[in-house]
């Protein structure tokens, strides 16, 4: 989940995709797509958003879990939750709907 956090504040979608399931990934171009026509102010507030990424707090129910990632730059949890699915392998992908 940090590493997720971290690599798409950072607009690096090829680490960002490494820590999703398949559908996710596909959101993932389609953002780094989005992400080219950025103003440079935007691109660069997200990066400093990546900064103050420490660690993530999970609640697990199952195969799903919902976290939420701290810190930001006012030491506050994100307030949005982010799915992750537990895949066959035990591995925990972050999962987004394209809805969401």
């Amino acid at each position: 989940m940090v590493a997720f956090c971290t690599a798409y504040c950072n607009l690096d979608f090829e680490e960002a995709v490494l820590y999703c399931d398949a559908e996710t990934a596909v959101l993932m171009e389609a953002l780094r797509a989005f992400s080219i026509g950025m103003s440079r102010e935007n691109q660069m507030e997200l990066k400093k958003t990546a900064k103050f990424i420490q660690s993530a707090t999970c609640s697990i129910n199952g195969d799903i879990a919902l976290c939420r990632i701290c810190c930001d730059e006012n030491g506050l949890n994100a307030s949005q939750e982010m799915t992750l699915r537990r895949q066959k392998d035990g591995r925990w992908l972050v999962f987004i709907e394209k809805e969401e």
